[in-house]
């Protein structure tokens, strides 16, 4: 359930308030903006989920979100700018996702490329990036959502979720301040829309700053040999710079595949 008053209170003053849905439990906070935008809200309308009932993640699998400690967070967006530039704003939104826990709760997460904001090795964010180009809708727009484990119960996520996925309760030992936390997140994601794109360098230089496998040797899926590569960082885009043994070096497309990275032990 949300402290609405004390969420408001948290929020920049910048941001209206009349833009903001807060709802204890929708189906997809994805799809609550998704119909507002086609029915022509303006862009900065968002919606906040203490609990979804549909949630969905990359590639359409669903997306666990058990009711007691989640922050389910979609915001529209209209920008004014080429298509394949919205790609940008998932690895964007990534950096405010880990500012944000780190200025509120005091712990520093790190970032699995592309998407994954990790704690403890494990998952505590998930990133949903969805456009729609003109055609039905009034006009192009995207939808940006996240997903934050707060102070969910781990025991009550899918076991094939439980194994990859964690929240910041369980790896801190202390409840998050969930009206806090999404209140600072959503001032850094309407602060990344006011300068997109011409502020995805400073991003990208804060994304690297936080790449868990930075330096560290990885292979990746697709690769059925297996070669081990070492990573160098990232470039304009946000594609990963990786060199393999014979000093080639390679970019790889966000999107385009997943690193598994080689622990110490070789596992």
């Amino acid at each position: 359930m949300w402290d609405t008053e004390r969420f408001y209170s948290l929020l920049p003053q910048e941001i209206p308030r009349g833009k903001l849905h807060l709802f204890d439990e929708t189906d997809s906070t994805n799809l609550v903006i998704r119909r507002m935008a086609i029915s022509g809200a303006p862009e900065g309308t968002a919606a906040l989920a203490a609990r979804q009932s549909a949630g969905r993640g990359r590639l359409g699998r669903s997306f666990a979100s058990p009711p007691g400690g989640g922050i389910y967070m979609s915001v529209l967006l209209r920008p004014d700018v080429p298509a394949t530039d919205y790609a940008l704003l998932t690895p964007c939104a990534g950096v405010c996702v880990c500012e944000a826990v780190e200025e509120v709760c005091g712990v520093r997460p790190g970032l699995k490329w592309v998407n994954d904001v990790l704690l403890g090795e494990k998952k505590i964010c998930g990133i949903l990036t969805e456009s729609v180009l003109g055609g039905a809708a009034k006009g192009t727009f995207v939808v940006l959502g996240i997903g934050i484990n707060g102070n969910t119960d781990p025991s009550q996520f899918p076991s094939e979720v439980a194994q990859v996925a964690t929240s910041i309760a369980a790896e801190t030992g202390t409840a998050a301040d969930l009206e806090a936390l999404a209140a600072s997140l959503l001032g850094r994601i309407y602060a990344l829309r006011e300068g997109f794109p011409g502020n995805v360098p400073r991003y990208r230089a804060r994304y690297e700053e936080r790449l868990e496998t930075l330096g560290q040797t990885v292979t990746f899926l697709g690769d059925a040999s297996g070669t081990p590569y070492t990573v160098l960082g990232l470039d304009e885009r946000f594609g990963l710079r990786i060199v393999g043994p014979d000093g080639a070096e390679r970019t790889l497309c966000s999107g385009e595949v997943s690193v598994r990275q080689i622990k110490k032990d070789g596992h």
